[in-house]
């Protein structure tokens, strides 16, 4: 007999076992051969809900990398290494609302560069990025 590693989507964090554990809820894991259930994250296109159980279909507007966690926006302004839901370039959100989708004035792309919620680009601030910072104003 010879040890294979666990498919995509399985873990086993025991010795000698004969078979892998699956994912539950909705998840995967990235690769094959993961040790331990915490590798068992939502797909890419999900993200893990506030209930910190169930994976949810990313917002449009939004895309969501492998293992997004709704909890982790709050504190991805002190940690930006957290993989969080992200707002397309064009979208926008605020981190109070963060699944709330907004799009933007199509006049501008770089108003809206998409990231993090709630992220303007030129200075700008507001709802859709539309508020001039002190010392300009918005032309046609």
């Amino acid at each position: 007999t010879t040890c294979t590693l666990c498919e995509k989507g399985e873990y086993q964090d025991e010795h000698g076992q004969t078979s892998c554990k699956t994912c539950s809820d909705g998840k995967t894991t990235d690769s094959r051969g993961m040790s331990k259930g915490t590798s068992c994250k939502c797909p890419a296109g999900s993200f893990l809900g506030l209930d910190n159980l169930t994976c949810q279909t990313c917002p449009a507007g939004m895309e969501c990398p492998f293992g997004s966690e709704y909890i982790n926006i709050a504190l991805y302004a002190a940690d930006s290494s957290l993989v969080i839901p992200l707002v397309k370039a064009g979208y926008f959100t605020h981190r109070s609302s963060p699944l709330s989708v907004y799009m933007c004035n199509e006049a501008d792309s770089n108003a809206c560069p998409g990231g993090a919620p709630e992220t303007c680009g030129n200075g700008r601030v507001g709802l859709i990025c539309e508020v001039c910072p002190e010392g300009q104003a918005l032309s046609n």
